[in-house]
């Protein structure tokens, strides 16, 4: 048997050639079936997250192939991890291993294990001296800018970039010289030119539960900033290990377009999706094992007790709401008349509270109410879909 060569090895892929074969006509073609790898009369493309598969690695080996061993990425990312200020917990370290050692991918701990500070530490490690790039909910902002000065990744709130609006030419929020860059996912779209100038050596989504439908307009513009950047992590507190239909998007955002194969390949694949005439109907879940072995290189989920934590009872935690100019103006002391705001002054002086007054006070606070009402949706739609319950 002529040898065959990695004639292409990166962090994510291997590329075998050689020996002359027609690969479609020997044992490589059995891998055809499986998402992600592509077998070709003179090539055979394989992603990451099919090295450990044993029939994969079979092959390769009667083969003579060696594949790339994880452990010499371990200790690279080891020696050149960053060091950040505050407090680790060894659950920390373990996802920051994780993600440093495979170049991103998908970390599904349960809420309230830290995941924000492990992504941090993860990224500025993975992105040298290039800056990072943020895309998550609004409400989780101050979240993202607190844990970036505790960490030491900024000193100060706002040195992270907070790029807002879809109108990127009349933006005053754009500046190409941040380490940290944070917008959501509606804007995505509109900023991806912008980001791509920077050349961001991270990328980390947050929520990323929000954009698992592939077809969704901002799913899309997600997508064309995250898949060109080389280092990318996907955070999500929602257990989806049990819905392999949706894991299609997040993994692909985590490891690349190709390196899963099309939607529909995964979902004839591992959820045994069939056309029944009237579209495509996915069934359950099919080659289990193989699925299973494949998420064990890229991507990370453990909840509270697996990982051995001991959490305080309740955690308070502030969010910041945003308020458009309009809103702004509208709970402004200057949107009131002369004898309105004598009506407020008399009150405050006085110490009390007249009819007048209460509708004046009323009437400003409204405008900043209906702003809480929106990001508090927000907030509980996502506890809701990570298997929260909720009061209000």
């Amino acid at each position: 048997m002529s040898a065959v060569n990695a004639s292409r090895v990166s962090r994510n892929w291997v590329e075998v050639r050689g020996g002359g074969h027609n690969f479609e006509r020997t044992e490589w073609a059995s891998l055809a079936t499986i998402p992600g790898v592509r077998v070709l009369p003179a090539a055979v493309s394989l992603p990451a997250a099919t090295w450990e598969l044993p029939e994969v690695r079979s092959i390769a080996q009667s083969w003579g192939l060696a594949l790339p061993s994880l452990a010499q990425e371990a200790q690279r990312a080891a020696s050149t991890a960053w060091v950040p200020k505050g407090i680790l917990f060894p659950h920390q370290h373990t996802a920051i291993k994780f993600l440093t050692t495979h170049g991103g991918g998908v970390l599904g701990d349960q809420p309230g294990l830290g995941k924000t500070r492990s992504a941090i530490v993860s990224a500025q490690t993975l992105a040298g001296h290039r800056p990072c790039v943020v895309i998550a909910p609004k409400f989780t902002r101050s979240t993202w800018a607190s844990e970036l000065v505790a960490t030491g990744a900024i000193s100060d709130p706002s040195e992270m970039v907070c790029l807002a609006g879809r109108d990127v030419t009349a933006s005053k929020t754009w500046r190409k010289d941040a380490r940290w860059y944070f917008l959501h996912f509606d804007v995505a779209e509109a900023w991806a030119n912008r980001i791509l100038q920077l050349r961001a050596g991270a990328v980390i989504v947050d929520e990323a539960h929000y954009v698992r439908t592939p077809s969704a307009k901002r799913t899309k513009g997600t997508s064309a900033i995250v898949l060109p950047i080389q280092h990318r992590i996907v955070m999500t507190g929602t257990p989806l290990a049990n819905k392999p239909q949706d894991l299609w998007q997040l993994l692909t955002l985590a490891q690349g377009a190709y390196s899963w194969g099309s939607h529909l390949a995964f979902r004839q694949r591992y959820v045994g999706a069939i056309n029944t005439g009237y579209g495509w109907h996915d069934n359950e879940p099919t080659h289990v094992e193989e699925l299973r072995d494949r998420l064990d290189t890229c991507y990370l989920a453990r909840t509270i007790d697996s990982a051995g934590v001991q959490l305080p009872s309740r955690t308070r935690e502030s969010f910041i709401v945003d308020l458009s100019d309009e809103e702004r103006a509208q709970t402004s002391v200057d949107s009131l008349s002369e004898r309105e705001r004598l009506e407020i002054v008399e009150a405050l002086a006085t110490g009390r509270v007249g009819r007048e007054a209460f509708r004046i006070m009323h009437a400003l606070r409204r405008h900043t109410t209906r702003a809480k009402v929106g990001a508090t949706v927000e907030l509980a739609d996502s506890l809701i879909a990570q298997g929260e319950s909720v009061v209000i």
